[in-house]
């Protein structure tokens, strides 16, 4: 189960939110064992020589704020995992109590990222978990394939995506998923199985988590939030997948970690001369931990070779193991100049790009400005369509705007001598675009020609390109062009433009007859607010669209779209991430005297009550040399604990403490008061 396959299938789709999740997501991990004080010791501070902070069950403030910040990071990417991120926070709380009272700290940041979200639709929970971007439809893997790390369904028995030359009637890509996913997952059951002590709860705790991962990401795979044409389309399960197998992993990781202390403390063990009864376990274990080696690094190269034959050879998916690139070189604009520069403009024109599919149909897209960006697609939006219960959703009817849109595309597209300025003003639409896709789209674009009220301009880069004639064009030969907003009469013709922005409008308005209304071309909703000097406007609709009645006389109209809770939500969102931010600043702490050594992860079962000794203190026994001289117990190094952040939770490279008089006094007889008074004074 390795999350490199994961991280290529979200390259090769253009997932850039599961990409930047991928990278965020092992430093929130990290953060989330610190905070509980996970990592081994490695060095003591102070001289009562107690761990550092995120070590030896001493919990870190600095360690669970950094965590949550990579956390929000994580989540921006994948808002699918902040369930399951909430989740592994409370089974943490609960089996760890008292050791995770800094761990709540990680959800902060993402909750006040997720706050406008949550309040803006506090019934739509389809939003809330919907990817970032443009909606992808997909098959869902089956159980067993996301068992093995695969995000996304393939046939077991086809070839390989972008590997052609492999003899056929070979289940290849069942072989190359057992080959990356069957490693991880032995090494993580054996784990959770074998260890014992603190390491096997550990394990099998992060065994539990990598479990709840893997029945998430059935589900979040199963429950569409959004549409993608005529299709429903689900999250994609590789983030919750992905934090399943660093769980797996991580399993692993300790038993590997307890297989080298044994190899370690077996050639440390004195053997009578000439024996030779335990080479042979010796060498078993080390063949052991080069087979694990090599299957673990075997299957992430495999799947690298992989992915790098499908984009160069740009393959296309044989229905196997490897996702088809769907990323490929675009246009430097994705629309012309003219339609980018009035889409930008006071105008606020928008622009209808069709694309013909081979059915002979078209896929429409309504565009602003200069095209669509990420920051501009809505998840409440996208996911609104979506209705039904869990297991039976479909999509929903189309409102009265998706009607408009569908009726202009079949007018323009037909080529049928039906004026369609009706439809293309209501929307805004000032121009319109065929995408040049192939050679099929000539003879659609001299079908369009033949449309009464669309004047051809010409070719361009982005594709044929043809303007809308208004129904308010003058005789004077003046250019001109629908905009977003306008004011219309009381029998619902259009009197005049009005120069607007992207979300407000400001302009002086002359004079006109009673009954006049201004009219956007956005959807009815609530939060527009509208005033002409000072004076609100009364809300009311044109259709679908949203509406406000004018007076007769003029004045200077103020439009802008208001949500009450928009500032203190992003003021308190700020303020989180100010604070969190401050808190994850490594900091100096004083010591309180507190022992907890015995609580890491990764501490030797040996040492669980004597956290003195992993930092090199001298154990208390001695044992004899060759020589019969009393020699000191030997002392493991650092090199098989994990870096520690020391006490400003910064990884730093300084010698490890010394045990003082008090310090070896201590381990012979309890300290009196005056000795606790004179070191807490030192502290």
């Amino acid at each position: 189960m390795g999350r490199r396959a994961l991280l290529l299938t979200a390259l090769a789709q253009g997932r850039l939110g599961a990409a930047v999740a991928h990278a965020a997501l092992p430093w929130a991990v990290l953060g989330m064992v610190r905070a509980v004080g996970g990592a081994r010791i490695r060095g003591t501070v102070g001289p009562r020589h107690e761990p550092r902070n995120g070590t030896g069950g001493v919990p870190s403030w600095t360690a669970a704020a950094a965590g949550g910040l990579a956390l929000a990071a994580a989540t921006a990417g994948a808002p699918s995992l902040v369930p399951l991120a909430a989740a592994v926070v409370l089974l943490a709380s609960l089996a760890l109590r008292g050791r995770a009272r800094s761990l709540w700290i990680v959800l902060v940041p993402t909750a006040a990222l997720f706050a406008p979200l949550w309040v803006s639709a506090p019934s739509n929970l389809r939003a809330w978990i919907a990817d970032p971007g443009v909606p992808l439809a997909g098959a869902p893997a089956a159980p067993w394939q996301l068992v093995l790390g695969q995000p996304v369904a393939f046939d077991a028995g086809a070839a390989l995506t972008g590997v052609p030359a492999l003899p056929a009637g070979v289940p290849w890509s069942l072989l190359g998923a057992l080959l990356v996913g069957a490693p991880v997952l032995a090494a993580a059951v054996a784990g959770a199985v074998l260890l014992t002590g603190r390491r096997g709860v550990a394990a099998r705790l992060l065994f539990a988590v990598g479990v709840l991962g893997l029945a998430y990401a059935w589900a979040v795979s199963r429950t569409p939030t959004a549409v993608a044409g005529d299709s429903l389309a689900a999250p994609f399960a590789g983030p919750s997948l992905g934090a399943a197998s660093m769980a797996f992993i991580t399993v692993g990781v300790l038993a590997l970690d307890r297989l080298l202390e044994r190899r370690r403390s077996a050639a440390l063990r004195p053997q009578p001369e000439g024996s030779t009864a335990s080479s042979a376990p010796r060498r078993a274990v080390a063949a052991a931990i080069v087979l694990a080696y090599v299957l673990v690094a075997v299957g992430p190269a495999g799947a690298l070779a992989q992915w790098a034959a499908t984009a160069l050879g740009h393959a296309p998916s044989s229905g196997g193991l490897g996702a088809e690139g769907l990323v490929g070189p675009g246009l430097s604009r994705v629309l012309p100049a003219t339609a980018a520069d009035l889409g930008q403009g006071t105008q606020q024109t928008r622009t209808l790009v069709l694309h013909g599919t081979d059915a002979g149909g078209f896929t429409a897209n309504l565009m602003r400005g200069a095209g669509t960006t990420l920051d501009s697609l809505s998840a409440v939006a996208a996911s609104s369509r979506v209705q039904g219960a869990w297991g039976s959703e479909r999509i929903a009817d189309d409102d009265a705007a998706l009607t408009a849109l569908r009726h202009a595309v079949a007018t323009v597209g037909g080529g049928a001598a039906v004026d369609p300025r009706s439809d293309l003003e209501q929307l805004g639409i000032g121009f319109v675009v065929l995408a040049d896709d192939g050679a099929t789209d000539e003879v659609t674009a001299g079908r369009i020609d033949a449309v009464p009220f669309l004047v051809a301009v010409g070719r361009t880069d982005a594709g044929w390109l043809w303007r809308v004639t208004p129904r308010t064009a003058g005789n004077d030969g003046a250019f001109a062009i629908d905009q977003r907003a306008r004011i219309v009469a009381a029998s619902g013709a259009t009197l005049a433009a009005v120069p607007s922005g992207p979300e407000t409008v400001t302009a002086d308005i002359p004079a006109g007859p009673q009954g006049r209304k201004l009219v956007l071309a956005e959807r009815s909703d609530p939060h527009w607010s509208a005033s002409l000097d000072g004076t609100p406007l009364a809300a009311s609709a044109q259709g679908w669209a949203q509406a406000f009645d004018l007076p007769a006389r003029g004045g200077h109209l103020d439009l802008a779209y208001r949500d009450p809770a928009a500032w203190p939500l992003g003021a308190a969102a700020v303020a989180a991430f100010a604070l969190t931010l401050l808190l994850a600043i490594p900091a100096r702490v004083r010591r309180t005297g507190r022992r907890g050594a015995g609580s890491a992860l990764l501490v030797r079962e040996s040492l669980g009550r004597h956290p003195q000794r992993a930092a090199g203190r001298p154990a208390a026994g001695r044992r004899r040399g060759e020589d019969g001289a009393a020699a000191p117990a030997p002392v493991h190094d650092g090199a098989d604990a994990p870096l520690d952040d020391g006490p400003d939770d910064w990884p730093i490279d300084e010698p490890e403490a010394q045990p003082t008089e008090a310090a070896r006094a201590e381990d012979r007889e309890p300290a009196s008061s005056e000795e606790a008074a004179h070191d807490d004074a030192r502290l």
